[in-house]
């Protein structure tokens, strides 16, 4: 009745919301990689998402977690299956499988998709490469103009496809080649798959040195700013004016990671539920001025900060050796030694994180030579964990990263592990 005694044609959608929100409750946000996302919550990335589905886009995306890769395959596969083309999408996790048991697989999803006609089960890439060819050039009426095959977490594939020449890739490149636009695959995984095994296939003389690429990296503030505001704003939530500093705040601590803006958002809205009603006044809202008081309350819930402590140093552990989170201790360490100094706002360079393992007697970075020290630190420069210092030293990106590394004794005492561990 409100809305019909109100009702116009330009607010009648902005009238209803405020009518609806104080009695009703919505969490958007997806957090979880393994949950489904919705597409009015997929924000930003629309370039990378147009190279992921277009035919002669990428094929190779690589990148830390929490940045969104599943999220961006997941939605290539929503966008490209049975559009109006009658395109097909086919998305596939292959965690932890080796080429074999990856093929396997790809042949069951592909049968239970309706992909293939007849079922197949075969360990042999050729065999899977022939059987998707003959079905791509079967002209009936249930031809397929283009079909998009997404496999996602490919680490232990990539890995295992060293002991066979990268044979797996030979075979689907051949199928690309079958006619203009018909099929392309896509292969995910974390920033070490290119790291790890461009030596490998360059020895080999591989077909994967010949595949385009692109890295996955933390947003940009435009993409972060939108994941964080829209559908807030949706929900009632403000951000005054004279208050976007808050925002700044809520993106650092985030490390403009998606998933972390996500979890954030999330938090901010789960106040919501609670007795005190995020001390809002029933009264008088919507709409909900998010407040200094509000921020600091979600950032400084225990639960909360060990979730963004357990996802960042999950962010620096991609791999069995990790590298990553050595360098990490490394950089915390010289923080330490160097408190105060000239060196603690110059930076440090990979030949100082390679003195101090040598000093602390960490011999897995030790015995590595500069130069691949130094790509380590431009990768994690890339994941947004570091930053240039003006002199191309570097520094942690936020201050925020050296706390959470650990105190002077927690660190000598992580690396006191990877000592033991030689």
């Amino acid at each position: 009745m409100f809305l019909v005694n109100n009702y116009s044609v330009q607010f009648i959608n902005q009238i209803l919301m405020s009518v609806m929100m104080p009695f009703s409750y919505c969490q958007p946000y997806v957090w979880d990689s393994s949950k489904v996302m919705p597409p009015e919550i997929f924000i930003g990335r629309q370039e990378e998402l147009e190279k992921i589905e277009s035919p002669s886009g990428v094929n190779i995306v690589y990148g830390g977690r929490q940045l969104g890769k599943s999220a961006l395959l997941k939605k290539a596969k929503m966008d490209i299956d049975f559009d109006e083309n009658n395109n097909r999408a086919v998305y596939i996790e292959i965690k932890g499988m080796d080429y074999e048991r990856a093929a396997k697989k790809i042949c069951c999803e592909l049968y239970d998709a309706g992909v293939l006609k007849e079922e197949i089960d075969t360990t042999d890439w050729d065999v899977l490469a022939r059987a998707i060819k003959k079905r791509l050039l079967d002209d009936k009426e249930e031809r397929i103009p283009y079909l998009l095959l997404l496999l996602d977490e490919a680490d232990t594939f990539i890995e295992s496809c060293t002991e066979v020449n990268f044979k797996p890739f030979d075979a689907l490149k051949e199928i690309q080649n079958i006619g203009m636009d018909r099929f392309k695959f896509v292969i995910a995984g974390l920033h070490n798959i290119v790291r790890f095994k461009r030596d490998a296939a360059l020895s080999n003389n591989s077909v994967i040195t010949h595949l385009s690429s692109i890295t996955i990296r933390p947003f940009h503030t435009k993409d972060a700013r939108q994941l964080l505001e829209e559908p807030l704003y949706c929900l009632g939530f403000r951000f005054p004016k004279e208050r976007q500093a808050l925002i700044s705040l809520i993106l650092a601590s985030t490390n403009y990671f998606p998933g972390l803006i996500q979890l954030y958002c999330a938090n901010l809205i789960e106040a919501m539920k609670k007795d005190d009603y995020a001390g809002y006044d029933e009264g008088n809202t919507p709409a909900y001025e998010v407040t200094q008081k509000h921020i600091k309350k979600v950032l400084s819930d225990p639960s909360f900060m060990n979730q963004i402590r357990e996802k960042f140093e999950i962010t620096l552990k991609l791999d069995e050796d990790n590298m990553y989170y050595i360098i990490a201790l490394l950089m915390a360490y010289l923080y330490h030694q160097n408190a105060n100094s000239a060196a603690d706002s110059e930076g440090f360079s990979a030949e100082d994180i390679k003195e101090a393992a040598i000093g602390v007697g960490i011999n897995q970075v030790a015995v590595q030579k500069t130069q691949v020290i130094n790509g380590l630190m431009q990768e994690l420069l890339e994941l947004n964990i570091l930053r240039h210092t003006v002199n191309e030293k570097y520094l942690f990106s936020r201050y925020s990263f050296f706390q959470m590394m650990g105190t002077s004794d927690e660190i000598d005492s992580r690396l006191l592990e990877y000592m033991e561990n030689q």
